[in-house]
């Protein structure tokens, strides 16, 4: 410091400066110095020796209050005074290096504040001057070297010149060089060294090394620490962008921003900044969910520093906005991508700040993933448009156009997902390929979208060059990003695993499907940290998918089972209201579907539907996946179906299918493949219901699909393969040949196509050549149809499923061969085949019960051919395994038992042992009848189910007798005749001895399904119907059938009700012979024989040796050949009054029927001739063609020297030993005042030649016996007598009598016995009808009309005629007739009944028979004919 100005002799105010300048230089402090009176010391220290150090020390002192105020005339000040300094100041004065470095100091900063360049280059010049003036030893070098280093520095900032970096770091080394440990020079200089490194960019480890020097300069505590920490932590920044394996760069820097800001009192916004800008890399590097959190949190706080007005504020707002949006898309809050758009909304106010198409982006992106986790349209949709407007705004040469690009190019492509529009991923696919050109294939990001929508593509239209793009780009992406950016390059590697699969699915290249499960293996270890739970989740999805396809491809059951596991943990991570969840579900659905056709666990096919039906009702109407749930739904019940037999799974099936083909109408992209399930649907369905409106209709719909179908794809190879299914299905049943050459030509073209599903259309052609050979018998078809079922078992692996199916096909073809050849080697090859399909399959498959049946078919094959005794009880040995396999349908257990046994019967002989295998064949059998015609069918769908098993119960009951054990047989019959009447009264059965909720709800159930039992059905002109209306009913019925059978078991399990609904047992059949003998005829192609009961309950069978079946049928179609014409008798004025015709052969006809069935029954019984009522009651109980013979009427009719029935018995007919005893335990004691008369009479047109003349003075004639017995002032009361009515009102009329008198037309219909009926007024009251009216006390119908007992020839077991539907009503007793019946008889024999029956007060029902036998005698004695008496039978008790 200079000593103060000498001022001896001065005046006192030159004391006062003098004074001044001294306390100035003991402070150094400005506010020291005397400036008002600065002139004046300058002026006094001219020539002064220390004048250049006091002008100096002012200078600095002004520079010093500068830095502390920035005001720029003190920064003025200083340059002026140095410079005057230099100007006055030797070049040999000892401190011009000190005063050079002052100068260049004080110009390098005002270059600073003002900007001008001539500033910096004095500085630089004075700099150097100072450099050059010091030695290398002058204390002064190290701040000539320094501060020339910094000035360089700067000029290299304003002017970009490589030499002026190069110079900086040169001197800064050479400063670093000779500072001493200590000096504050030094960890500057190694501060700005770092930066003149960084600023080269080519040398980031020399900055790195020389951050850390500073750094350790400047410890904890330090002033200029907080700058080398921020400077340190830019760097490794730069370094990690540069490297990105470096992340220990990255998570130093941040350490240091964080230390940076803790240094300060308050946070500086810059630092705020930096620190969240490194953590926002971080994040996007590991997905760190802190990392975002922090990152909002510090921009957030960041933006509080930048108010509206101020420049930076839209920045702020456009990287908080940035941040929410990321951690709404990370996190899936829906607050922060709220905020997101309402922060990129504020954004377009903004546009003089940040481009309008930039912050149109922004809104678009927050908006698409906003709709991403809300599912709201309408946000995806402004985010496209938004896209177009900010595209708009981009010329071709913008910068932003690419930006654009991409993000327009990706919410198509959301949309496509979601739409399946074709023309958004086409328009996305351009887009993106415009995105990608500009790029030069060096962005990550835009080549990984190419190749993620090319694979998209090629999944539409299937084209090579798309999947082999697909995969290119994607491994260009990889390659790209590398690990630097672990969650794209994650994301790569999974896409290209799927495009690999898609390819392999397409080509079947091994490879491909290798290199896909190993990609995704891969992806699952590269998996980012902290993934979503639903990435997660997804990722394990698709792993399990290529798994899965790898089990297809392989049949590796080890795949399969991990690939079940993998997507059962997919499912744990993923959300339930997601998309990915419903695709997680659908595919686990499919692989445990897979796993139960492999295996055959019911298990798996049970959870595989639960899991379809949660699928389903997570896609509501409108839901673009709905129509693939309902389909695989569909299909799974339908497997089910085929599994249980459980119809109302098909029907359940058929809705759900046909609901895919409504929600895919014309246009629709997946209506040929709706329309192509529901065909494969209705062509399963008509095998097990034989519908052949389904047949037609699966040709239809697969028609249509094929048209709709793209010409190479691969969906329509099946679909042709479907249809041609169905084609040669059509012509094995009508056998026309356009169908089988229309099904060979769709076969042919469908090989060609198929590459997996090959060897299954090899069998169905062989199938198709079978037809064939069936139809036209040329060798030449079933030589073809072997060959290609050899050919379709070599092309399967050896476990795959379809194989046993094939093997079982096959061997059906050799079984026939072996038939037409004679040969047994073909028989063997198709027992040992089926055989060892038989053991592959598990316990519980449904094809176990098949397979067992037609290896019993082989081996009674074998046996009919080589006469080998053993076969034949393999044969009945594997026929009863199959028939109680409770896990194939009832029905078709049912149907291949039919055909079995129908085979078997035409055996020779049998011995007791093989008589007793085939009696529990039967018996198994038998037991399947009520399970075949259940509730939850209608009636007449009842009574056709049970059409083909007429000869079933005889023929078992048959095996019964041979074994002599008629009690079984009775048993057998029971069960299995009239299951038509038993299966409708057991839903009117009282339940009032249950519990009462149970009996509540058997009652309420059961009233329902009696409703819908007599529902009109499709046929029916008057009622509007659709094939889905008709289903659906189906399907309710279905569903009410099962819980009431579900109610009976519950109701059995309850003490005392263990038989609840079941049969009667022989104790209960055997005491329904307490008032007469029972008689029941059974025949079948071996044998003829009658089992009678006797009321001391003795139970036995006797051989009608003199009759056959054969017979018996032709005796049935005898009474139609009888003469029956009929003459007009002229005083009858039209009416038929007499039959003539062959009275002879009528003669011979009742004549055989005593000697061959009747009189060796009655000497079976030891019944001896008798009159009146000594003679014993006689119950016919008819099976079979014996059901048409008027038994009662048998007898040599030639006046004194005759026998007839009636000598021995009066008899009475009954449909089973059921119904009898049913009638009985009901009947309750009726008196002739409590009796209530429906007395109806139809004549008919007058004049016409069906009048009946006598319908009127009938029903008077039974008025008048019924009142002239009362005579009592009621008796009016009693009797209503309707003349001609309509039949509603008849309907209604006959719910309170007790007696139903009909003189009418009858009519047993010819086809449909359920359209049978009595001719009222011009209708019909049909049998159907009848049914369903609720009596209150019925007694006695007497049906005086024709035909009301006659029976319909097509199903007599099942016993459905007027006079059994009177019985089933509640009707004790009826009268009718087995054929025509003549108009003059009608009021003789009614009114003789009547007079009979009202002789005692109570009315005895025992008189009814014997009463009829009266008049009929009567009639008789008359000289009438046989037809015209012998149509009249008494039927109950």
């Amino acid at each position: 410091m200079a000593s103060a100005v000498d001022t001896s002799g001065a005046e006192d105010k030159e004391s006062m400066i003098n004074s001044a300048l001294t306390q100035f230089f003991e402070s150094g402090q400005l506010d020291d110095y005397p400036l008002d009176r600065d002139q004046e010391i300058r002026s006094l220290l001219h020539g002064h020796p220390d004048q250049q150090d006091i002008i100096h020390a002012i200078a600095r002192a002004f520079f010093a209050r500068f830095m502390q105020s920035q005001q720029i005339d003190d920064l003025n000040s200083a340059v002026t005074r140095v410079e005057e300094v230099l100007q006055y100041c030797p070049a040999d004065h000892p401190n011009r290096c000190q005063f050079l470095c002052s100068l260049a100091s004080a110009l390098r900063v005002r270059f600073d504040q003002l900007k001008q360049l001539e500033d910096l280059k004095k500085a630089a010049n004075y700099s150097q001057e100072a450099l050059d003036l010091c030695t290398d030893d002058h204390p002064g070098r190290l701040q000539a070297l320094y501060n020339l280093a910094n000035v360089t520095q700067v000029l290299f900032a304003e002017s970009k010149r490589d030499a002026d970096l190069d110079e900086t770091i040169r001197l800064y080394r050479a400063t670093i060089e000779i500072a001493p440990k200590g000096d504050p020079c030094l960890p500057w200089s190694y501060h700005n060294l770092a930066i003149a490194y960084h600023q080269r960019s080519d040398d980031l480890d020399s900055c790195i090394e020389a951050n850390e020097h500073a750094l350790k300069l400047r410890p904890k505590g330090h002033v200029d620490r907080g700058a080398s920490l921020r400077k340190f932590g830019e760097v490794l920044v730069t370094r990690y962008n540069v490297r990105p394996a470096r992340e220990d760069d990255l998570d130093r820097a941040i350490t240091m921003y964080q230390e940076v800001l803790e240094l300060k009192p308050s946070p500086d916004p810059d630092d705020l900044f930096c620190l969240a800008d490194a953590l926002w890399l971080r994040f996007k590097r590991l997905d760190n969910t802190d990392d975002i959190e922090r990152v909002v949190g510090l921009r957030r706080e960041c933006l509080m520093h930048f108010p509206v007005q101020h420049p930076l504020h839209a920045t702020m707002v456009k990287d908080l906005r940035e941040a929410v949006v990321a951690r709404g898309e990370r996190l899936e809050t829906i607050t922060d991508l709220n905020e997101g758009v309402t922060l990129s909304e504020d954004l377009l106010g903004f546009t003089k700040l940040i481009p309008r198409e930039t912050s149109l982006v922004s809104l678009a992106r927050a908006l698409e993933s906003r709709w991403k986790l809300e599912g709201n349209t309408e946000d995806l949709e402004k985010s496209i448009i938004l896209y177009q407007d900010a595209l708009q705004l981009c010329s071709p040469n913008h910068p932003n156009r690419a930006l654009c690009l991409l993000g327009f190019a990706h919410a198509l492509h959301e949309r496509y997902m979601r739409s399946k529009n074709k023309d958004d991923l086409e328009q996305a696919i351009a887009l993106q390929c415009e995105a990608t050109i500009p790029l030069r294939l060096s962005n990550h990001e835009s080549v990984g979208n190419l190749g993620t929508l090319l694979a998209a593509r090629f999944e539409l239209f299937y084209q090579r060059d798309d999947i082999n793009k697909s995969i290119q780009y994607l491994t260009k992406a990889i390659e790209l990003c590398s690990a630097a950016v672990p969650r794209a390059y994650w994301a790569y590697v999974k896409t290209r695993a799927h495009a690999y699969l898609l390819r392999f699915k397409r080509y079947a290249d091994a490879d491909d499907l290798r290199v896909a499960v190993a990609e995704y293996r891969s992806a699952r270890k590269l998996q980012p940290n902290r993934l979503s739970a639903t990435g997660q989740g997804s990722l394990l999805h698709n792993l399990a998918t290529a798994i899965c396809t790898q089990y297809h491809y392989l049949r590796n059951l080890d795949d399969l089972q991990e690939g079940i596991q993998l997507y059962y943990d997919a499912l744990k991570l993923t959300p339930d209201d997601q998309d990915v969840h419903s695709t997680c579900l659908t595919s686990l659905a499919n692989a445990l579907w897979d796993r139960f056709i492999r295996l055959g666990n019911p298990d798996d096919l049970t959870e595989t539907i639960n899991l379809h039906r949660r699928i389903l009702k997570s896609r509501g109407e409108g839901h673009s996946e709905r129509p693939f749930s309902l389909v695989n739904l569909a299909g799974a019940l339908h497997t089910r179906f085929q599994v249980s037999g459980r119809l109302d799974d098909e029907e359940d099936s058929i809705k759900l299918y046909r609901d895919a083909v409504d929600i895919c109408p014309i246009g629709h992209r997946h209506r040929a493949w709706a329309l192509n399930n529901l065909a494969t649907a209705l062509h399963f369905r008509f095998i097990q219901l034989e519908e052949m409106d389904d047949l037609d209709d699966a040709i239809h719909m697969g028609t249509e699909a094929l048209q709709l179908y793209p010409k190479d794809s691969p969906e329509r190879a099946l679909a042709i393969h479907n249809l041609a299914s169905v084609f040669f299905l059509r012509f094995e049943i009508l056998g026309g040949t356009a169908d089988f050459d229309q099904g060979l030509r769709l076969f042919t073209e469908a090989r060609s196509a198929l590459s997996d599903s090959e060897p299954i259309s090899i069998r169905n052609l062989s199938r198709g050549f079978l037809a064939r050979f069936k139809r036209f018998e040329d060798a030449g078809d079933l030589k073809q149809s072997i060959d290609l079922g050899y050919e379709a078992i070599q092309a399967l692996p050896e476990d795959h499923p379809e194989r046993l199916e094939a093997a079982h096909h096959l061997s059906n073809v050799l079984a026939l061969r072996s038939r037409q050849s004679g040969q047994t080697h073909d028989l063997e090859e198709a027992i040992r085949l089926t055989s060892q399909s038989l053991e592959k399959l598990p316990q519980g498959h449904p094809h176990r019960s098949l397979y067992r049946q037609s290896i019993a078919g082989y081996h009674l094959t074998h046996f009919q051919m080589s006469s080998d005794r053993s076969q034949l009880m393999s044969a009945i040995k594997s026929f009863t395994m199959a028939i109680v396999d409770i896990d194939r349908p009832p029905r078709l257990r049912l149907a291949d038992a039919i055909d079995w046994l129908t085979q078997v019967e035409s055996c020779a002989s049998f011995d007791d042992e093989q008589h007793a295998a085939l009696l529990e064949a039967y018996k198994c059998t038998i037991q399947l009848l009520p399970r075949v015609a259940y509730f939850g069918l209608d009636m007449g769908a009842r009574l056709k189910v049970l059409k083909r098993s007429e000869r079933l119960v005889s023929d078992g009951a048959i095996h019964a007798l041979i074994l002599s054990q008629p009690q079984l047989a009775v048993e057998m019959l029971e069960d299995g005749r009239a299951v038509f009447w038993n299966q409708a009264l057991r839903l009117k059965t009282p339940f009032d001895d249950l519990p009462q909720s149970l009996s509540q709800s058997l009652r309420d159930v059961s009233i329902q399904l009696e409703a819908d039992s007599y529902r009109k059905r499709i046929g029916d002109p008057h009622v509007p119907h659709t094939a889905r209306s008709m289903e659906e009913e189906a399907a309710r019925r279905r569903r009410l059938s099962e819980k009431f059978e579900d109610l009976i078991e519950e109701a059995r399990s309850h003490h005392g009700f263990e038989r609840f609904l079941r049969s009667e047992g022989i104790a209960a059949l055997t005491n329904v012979a307490q008032k007469g003998f029972i008689v029941l005829l059974v025949a079948n192609e071996k044998s003829c024989r009658a089992i009678t009961i006797s009321p001391s309950g003795t139970t036995k069978a006797t051989l009608l040796s003199s009759m056959t079946l054969q017979r018996a049928e032709e005796l049935g179609r005898s009474l139609n050949n009888v003469n029956m014409e009929f003459k007009v008798d002229e005083q009858e004025s039209g009416r038929y009054s007499e039959r003539v015709g062959n009275k002879a052969a009528t003669n011979r006809f009742i004549k055989e029927l005593w000697f061959t069935i009747v009189k060796p029954v009655l000497q079976s019984l030891n019944i001896t001739a008798s009159n009146g009522r000594v003679r014993p009651r006689l119950w016919w109980c008819p099976t079979g063609p014996f059901s048409f013979l008027p038994l009662h009427a048998a007898g040599i009719y030639r006046g004194h020297t005759g026998e007839c029935c009636s000598d021995y018995a009066v008899s009475s007919y009954t449909p089973t030993l059921s119904a009898l005893l049913s009638a009985r335990r009901n009947l309750n004691v009726i008196t002739k005042t409590d009796a209530k008369f429906l007395l109806i009479a139809e004549p008919g047109e007058p004049g016409s030649l069906s009048e009946l003349k006598k319908a009127v003075e009938e029903i008077n004639g039974v008025a008048e016996v019924v009142q002239r017995s009362l005579d009592t002032p009621t008796k009016s009361d009693k009797i209503q007598r309707l003349t001609s009515p309509m039949k509603q009102v008849v309907a209604d009329s006959l719910r309170n009598a007790s007696f139903l008198h009909l003189a009418c037309h009858g009519q047993q219909h010819p086809t449909n016995p359920l359209a049978s009926g009595f001719l009222l007024r011009g209708e019909r009251l049909t049998v159907l009808e009848l049914m369903q009216l609720k009596l209150t006390r019925p007694f006695l119908a007497f049906l005086s009309a024709c035909e009301t007992a006659k029976g319909d020839r097509s199903q007599p077991d099942q016993v459905v005629h007027l006079a059994a539907t009177m019985l089933f009503i509640g009707f004790k007793s009826v009268v009718g007739t087995m054929w025509e019946m003549w108009d003059n008889d009608g009021p003789f024999v009614s009114q003789t009944l009547y007079d009979a029956l009202y002789q005692c007060e109570n009315l005895d029902p025992d008189i009814i028979p014997y009463a009829l036998d009266a008049a009929v005698q009567s009639l008789r004695e008359n000289g009438q004919p046989p037809e015209r008496w012998a149509t009249y039978i008494h039927i109950g008790v």
